[in-house]
């Protein structure tokens, strides 16, 4: 399994929602089984189907 991992705060969520946001449609566009994690926070917003 292909994991992103990002490390961000949680203090910056506006900029944080907009960058996964931007990247993930960008990796989208290559990829769809990507799963989109942020390890920080233990959270993975896209699962690989």
């Amino acid at each position: 399994m292909k994991a992103i991992f990002l490390e961000v705060s949680t203090s910056n969520n506006a900029a944080v929602n907009l960058y996964i946001k931007n990247y993930f449609i960008k990796i989208r566009a290559k990829e769809k089984h990507y799963s989109f994690c942020n390890h920080k926070i233990d959270t993975c917003l896209f699962k690989k189907k």
